[in-house]
């Protein structure tokens, strides 16, 4: 589905990413691991077109988007939720999920009834404005206002960062439907060990802009892993 092929990346004349080269697949939750600073946002921001690469390529379902705009590789299917969750805050809750619209067409322009039905908070909340929220409830409109969108494929950075253990647990019930049921391919950036190895199919392991572990996430080694986690 995913195929991000030796990709280098740099921030002047610091580089970030060295010949990177991840796969995800349709239906799987492929997990990306390291601690803060290795390259994890930007990866993401790569794949979505947030940033320029310098060299290598990144195919979605074999076509190849590595010069397509952040807009257009959203309307090809990648959806991206940001660390910080970045909602509007002035905005309700039911305006927040349509601006997921831009990205679609006109007769396509509804939120689907599955996202009330993962998020039953935002339906009793819809006419609230998004800076009132929990920050836990932030962070489920920011999914929601992603799935909107309709992706094939969803880049989720840190959902967990800040959030209270309940909401943890149902954001770990929500990513396991989308890829079981939904079938959309699921690239979770993550620090905690033991929620990426709960809901990986797969995983990678950063560290300076390298993957240095990788594998099928039932393998995942606790030691080797956290070993990359720590400072």
């Amino acid at each position: 589905m995913l195929e991000v092929n030796k990709i280098n990346l740099s921030y002047g004349e610091s580089n970030v990413l060295f010949d990177m080269s991840i796969k995800a697949e349709a239906g799987k939750i492929t997990t990306i691991l390291g601690r803060n600073g290795v390259g994890k946002t930007s990866l993401l921001k790569a794949i979505i077109g947030l940033e320029d690469i310098k060299s290598g390529s990144i195919y979605l379902n074999k076509l190849n988007i590595t010069n397509l705009s952040s807009p257009l590789r959203a309307s090809s299917g990648v959806g991206y939720v940001p660390q910080g969750r970045e909602i509007f805050s002035l905005l309700s809750v039911e305006e927040n999920l349509q601006t997921g619209f831009s990205v679609l067409k006109r007769r396509d322009r509804k939120i689907p009834k599955y996202i009330y039905d993962l998020f039953p908070i935002l339906s009793d909340m819809k006419n609230r404005r998004g800076g009132d929220l929990s920050g836990g409830q932030q962070q489920q409109l920011a999914i929601a206002r992603t799935l909107v969108m309709k992706p094939k494929l969803l880049l989720l950075d840190e959902p967990t960062e800040g959030i209270q253990p309940s909401i943890i647990k149902q954001i770990g019930e929500v990513i396991k439907y989308l890829a079981s049921t939904e079938k959309i391919g699921i690239i979770l950036v993550e620090q905690y060990f033991d929620f990426a190895r709960h809901l990986s199919d797969h995983y990678y392991v950063l560290n300076k802009g390298k993957i240095v572990l990788s594998g099928k996430g039932k393998e995942m080694n606790k030691m080797k892993v956290q070993s990359y986690l720590t400072v």
